[in-house]
Parts: structure tokens; sequence; C-alpha cells
């Protein structure tokens, strides 16, 4: 993995769809392209995240970070256009638990806490300017496929 760019959006949201994440002053420029989506955690609380956005073609990892939140918690990630991506996200170690737990986008809704049959890993697409909602990161359960290692920085 190498890392090129760092979150430019991030945005904490409270009971409130992933749309009212995207600040209305965001103006993507013609290689650029949003990813938007939400974090749970399986517990009253959702602890501070890093998410990361992995193009599956350059390795250019893109990172965003989270606070706690008392709910849900949406996340907005800039990344280059076009370009497919793996999204993941690592709690932060020490908040809740002493190790970092991880998960990925696999598809679902966090505030209803639906899961596909499938837990497999699922890559996001991203044209030029566009804006992809529900990527929506919250199943920390035994998965099917092993969560990325976090890139060092």
């Amino acid at each position: 993995m190498r890392l090129t760019g760092v979150l430019v959006l991030i945005a904490i949201v409270q009971l409130a769809g992933c749309g009212d994440v995207v600040p209305r002053n965001t103006s993507l420029t013609p290689e650029t392209g949003l990813i938007c989506g939400e974090l749970g955690y399986p517990s009253d609380w959702v602890p501070p995240m890093n998410i990361y956005a992995e193009d599956v073609r350059t390795g250019d990892v893109f990172i965003g970070r989270t606070n706690s939140s008392p709910s849900i918690t949406g996340y907005v990630l800039e990344v280059s256009a076009p370009g497919t991506y793996r999204v993941f996200a690592w709690t932060v170690a020490g908040y809740m638990t002493e190790e970092s737990m991880g998960s990925y986008y696999l598809g679902g809704c966090a505030r209803s806490g639906d899961l596909p049959q499938e837990l497999g890993m699922v890559e996001v697409t991203v044209v030029p300017g566009d804006t992809i909602y529900g990527v929506d990161i919250f199943c920390f359960q035994q998965l099917d496929q092993r969560v990325p290692l976090p890139p060092r920085i």
C-alpha cells in the first residue's frame, strides 16, 4: 500500500443519513470523487475509527479518522477518480479494547443492521465528480475475508 492522500473531508453525524454528511461547500475536481457511509459498532458507543479506501489497481490509500460517538456516525472520503476501492476501518486501539478491531464494506446497512448472506468484501467504483453513498462499515464479527491491515504512517 502506498499513502498518497489524506482524508480531505470527514464529518461526524448523529441520527442523520449519509446525505447529511457531505459538506455543502465540497468542490470536487475532475480527478476526484466522494465515498460516504456510516460506521456502527456492536456497543452502545461507536469508538474512534480510522477509515481507509485502497485503490485496487494502484494501491494508493486515502485515510480518514472519526471521533467516538454515542450512535452511528458518518464519514466522507475524497478519493482519486476514476478508481475502484476496497473500503475498510479499524478501531483506535485502547479506546474500547486494548487492540484494534477491523471491518470492511460488505454491503448492508448500519442503521438497520441488515447483513448480506455473503460477508465478503465489496469493491466500490468511483467516477470523477461522483458521490457514492451507503458504504457502511458496521460488522465487527467473523468475516469471510481478512480485513486489510492499515498502512504504516
